[in-house]
């Protein structure tokens, strides 16, 4: 029996590498990348087409953000997003919703913005700085809407997972404990100090310096959005419901 040879790996490969381009802002090389994996998906045998697609919109609309063109990266967010349906895309779902919920808190539009950064919590597999950076981005887009109490549990949730995970005074306990203090003393409630800031190493350091294997796993919440909680993250909804 004879195997057609598919290409899908070198199109995932070929992505991976302009990411990683494009974070060292070195774009020409991204994009000459990103139409190679292109060109592969227009001319060879691929399984998975869907899922290519997803992440090959995935890197231009990184592209497009860091070339400042914010509606095409908008465009090409959503783009991946509905070719990878279905969780078919678990590569860079969590982080695509995380890009726009930025991206809309950044525009004002605050409602958009908290139901793709509750998505991209429910899709969160990793407990490094993106997930801190969705804590922030759900907190921040609850506070614009005037919802200043679920603002400050997803702020103090973070700063105590963060503290839990890494020990005291990593960037990002120090920032979300900050703007828990902030509402706490705008709506007149007693709460407890979260952290007393010393000299704080940056969140790469922190991250950085924990062995992979400790590191937890957050499993998705197949429920629907909108919600208000993190169902199924049960030692986040530990410190949520405290």
């Amino acid at each position: 029996m004879r195997y057609k040879i598919t290409y899908d790996s070198f199109v995932i490969e070929y992505n991976k590498q302009a990411i990683q381009y494009i974070e060292k802002n070195e774009l020409d090389q991204a994009i000459s990348l990103m139409k190679t994996a292109d060109n592969i998906m227009k001319t060879e045998n691929v399984r998975n087409m869907n899922l290519l697609k997803s992440l090959t919109y995935y890197s231009y609309g990184i592209y497009n953000m860091k070339k400042r063109k914010i509606l095409l990266s908008i465009k090409y967010f959503l783009k991946s997003l509905d070719h990878g349906k279905n969780g078919i895309n678990i590569l860079t779902l969590s982080k695509t919703h995380l890009h726009l919920s930025q991206i809309y808190l950044k525009s004002s539009q605050y409602s958009k913005s908290l139901q793709h950064a509750l998505l991209a919590l429910k899709a969160c597999k990793t407990s490094t700085k993106e997930l801190f950076e969705i804590f922030e981005s759900i907190g921040n887009s609850y506070k614009h809407l005037g919802n200043h109490l679920e603002a400050m549990k997803y702020f103090r949730t973070g700063c105590e997972l963060s503290n839990k995970l890494y020990g005291k005074n990593s960037e990002y306990e120090v920032k979300l404990a900050y703007e828990h203090e902030k509402l706490s003393k705008i709506n007149g409630i007693k709460s407890r100090k979260l952290c007393t800031p010393t000299r704080t190493k940056s969140s790469e350091q922190i991250f950085n310096s924990v062995p992979r294997s400790l590191t937890p796993v957050l499993s998705p919440n197949p429920s629907n959005i909108p919600i208000n909680r993190t169902k199924g993250h049960s030692f986040i909804n530990k410190f949520i419901d405290d």
